[in-house]
């Protein structure tokens, strides 16, 4: 089994594992399937939402552009490699895919439903925002909600406008809140 390509240092992955074990996680930002597959091979289920056309930096121009993932369209299409990742890592029977943004879906997840959110959508700092308000509405009570690339000041930015001024646990670029202060 080869692990998709990704983002996530080997102490993320590690941290996000010991998180989704034995939890329903929801995904916000999937990619190829590094943190879908990681959390999966561990979690009772994981809903991973994404429109798998990238964001700003996978885009012609952008600094993560990848031509092989570019469709007849000229447009940027994750969902195949994605979906390859999936079936071949073993977990496909642990994921349901979602393919929208979460303006699309939000509004359709119930409230306190999950054990955990992991965040790592588009980084713009309203992006962020928004997946975050939907996260902090979906995760249970006794959950958690990590934010992938808390390294960059829009994600930073955005977990501020958020007033999370809890303590959150720091693994590398992984910023975990507890669904609650204190608890």
């Amino acid at each position: 089994m080869t692990l998709p390509e990704g983002w996530l240092t080997p102490e993320e992955a590690k941290e996000l594992e010991r998180l989704a074990t034995d939890q329903v996680v929801l995904e916000i930002g999937a990619w190829l399937g590094l943190s879908t597959v990681t959390m999966a091979r561990v979690a009772r289920h994981v809903v991973s939402v994404d429109h798998h056309r990238g964001s700003s930096e996978h885009q012609q121009g952008g600094a993560c552009f990848d031509e092989h993932l570019v469709d007849e369209e000229s447009r940027i299409d994750t969902w195949p490699q994605f979906w390859t990742n999936i079936r071949t890592n073993g977990v496909r029977d642990r994921v349901t895919p979602i393919i929208a943004t979460t303006e699309q879906i939000g509004p359709l997840l119930r409230s306190s439903s999950f054990d955990l959110v992991f965040v790592d959508g588009a980084h713009e700092t309203s992006a962020v925002a928004r997946d975050g308000e939907l996260a902090f509405r979906v995760v249970r009570p006794t959950g958690a909600v990590a934010f992938h690339d808390f390294n960059l000041p829009s994600v930073q930015f955005a977990i501020e406008m958020l007033h999370l001024a809890w303590p959150a646990v720091l693994v590398g670029s992984l910023a975990v809140f507890p669904a609650e202060p204190n608890k």
